[in-house]
């Protein structure tokens, strides 16, 4: 469900993750524990999308369909066809903010 190269950033900083093999090498840096709970947390309500593709928790992840440069490239895609290409996660996005919020339901939750 990733959309390769996957971008990571974080405090201003972009990582390309090129591989299967790479994104697994560096997961739990690039899904932390804030980014996890951030969509963990989030609800279809959450989600918007723009040119961009679709995100939730203010851009914390996020993720569009992944087309075959054919397709993409000869722009034959028909609204029947979306069911055919699946989505994939586009850019990781980490947020200090996230963490807090995170961490402060985690701290109520253990009350």
């Amino acid at each position: 469900m990733v959309s390769y190269p996957l971008r990571s950033n974080r405090n201003g900083k972009s990582t390309v993750i090129k591989t299967k093999a790479d994104l697994l090498a560096q997961y739990d840096t690039v899904f932390d524990a804030g980014t996890r709970c951030a969509i963990k947390a989030a609800s279809i309500a959450d989600v918007w999308g723009n040119w961009r593709g679709f995100t939730v928790a203010a851009g914390i992840i996020w993720w569009d369909r992944i087309l075959p440069p054919s397709a993409a490239k000869n722009a034959e895609i028909q609204p029947s066809d979306l069911a055919k290409y699946p989505f994939g996660i586009i850019t990781v996005n980490h947020s200090s903010q996230a963490d807090k919020h995170c961490t402060a339901d985690a701290k109520r939750l253990d009350q």
